[in-house]
């Protein structure tokens, strides 16, 4: 995930570490189930995108990503999100949409 700039599909991870496509979503949508990864849905042929919430507070994309934009600064509730997420609390953000309408809300 770090090599990738801490956002990546089933398809680049595959790509990066030659693997199925599937056996790469699957392993993506595990760490995702278990805390570690942000997951954002998108139709095909894009396909989900998920995050490293950690590259989210340092502010690292990659290029190509099309997260170039500086919108990855995160808002106070973020940061407190991934802070607490560190300490091992669970953190609920609901749907995809409320996710994002939360992580940009003080923008």
């Amino acid at each position: 995930m770090i090599e990738a700039g801490g956002t990546v599909n089933a398809s680049g991870l595959a790509k990066q570490v030659g693997i199925a496509k599937t056996d790469a979503g699957d392993r993506l949508v595990s760490l995702q189930k278990n805390g570690f990864l942000l997951r954002v849905e998108r139709p095909p042929p894009a396909g989900d995108l998920f995050i490293d919430p950690r590259t989210l507070v340092r502010g690292e994309t990659k290029p190509g990503t099309g997260l170039e934009s500086g919108a990855l600064t995160p808002n106070r509730a973020t940061v407190a999100a991934i802070e607490a997420a560190r300490r091992g609390e669970v953190v609920e953000l609901g749907s995809p949409t409320d996710a994002l309408a939360e992580l940009n809300r003080d923008h």
